[in-house]
This record gives structure tokens, sequence and C-alpha cells, in this order.
């Protein structure tokens, strides 16, 4: 993750700031991945299409779930409208919901994006 947010940085000139709260878990394989992907997406939509100055990505792990946070300072946009090019939304929110997590979004224009996304940890003891 924090090689990734350095590439942002390197290419986009785009300042990240990465904080972990908890002690870090390897999760299964398929949640470390859609993980990824998940903050992989927001960061991109934050730089792609919020015209982002500063994104913060912050992961908790607790107990039991994981929660991402990925926040922008860029121009925001009004959640409830339906858009046609929102592909990267729906496909986080497909993904979201394959893990049974929840995603949230705060959002409204000129006042930057806050993405929530909390997903709970399964393992073979749990599945």
């Amino acid at each position: 993750m924090k090689k990734y947010l350095k590439n942002i940085y390197d290419h986009h000139q785009i300042h990240t700031d990465f904080m972990h709260i908890g002690p870090i878990l390897r999760l299964p394989q398929e949640m470390e991945i859609a993980a990824f992907r998940l903050v992989q997406e927001a960061v991109q939509n934050a730089y792609k299409h919020a015209e982002a100055t500063n994104i913060e990505v912050k992961i908790e792990f607790k107990p039991n779930r994981v929660i991402m946070v990925i926040k922008d300072d860029g121009k925001g946009f009004n959640p409830t409208e339906k858009k046609a090019s929102s592909f990267g939304l729906i496909g986080m929110k497909e993904r979201v919901n394959m893990l049974a997590g929840q995603l949230t979004i705060r959002s409204e224009p000129e006042k930057g994006t806050a993405i929530v996304i909390a997903i709970p940890i399964r393992n073979e003891n749990n599945v």
C-alpha cells in the first residue's frame, strides 16, 4: 500500500498520507487483494475525477473487521446523483458486497470525498 501511494506521488505529484491503526494482520489472500483494489479504485477516482491535491488512506484492523477510509480534498460530488460514468463506484460496491462488507460515501461538491469501507475478517475458523 505504501509503495502504491508513493507511486501516486511520484507520477501525479499528489500528496498522500497513509496510516494504520491496530496490529497489522495478514488477511486471507482474496481479502487482501480485494482491500488493495478497493483502495486503489478510490485513490484513482480522487486523482482522475476529483482533481485532489491531498489523499489520506487509513486502515484500521479490529479483531473481527478491517476498516478503510480514503479521503480527498477534491471537488467532491453529489453521491445520490446517478452518472453513466460511475463504473468505478459500482465496481467498488459490488466488491464490498461480495465480501459482506459495507461501503459509505460521503461527499459534497467543493468539499472533497470520504469513502469508508468496513469488511468482516474471515478466516478458516469463522468462514
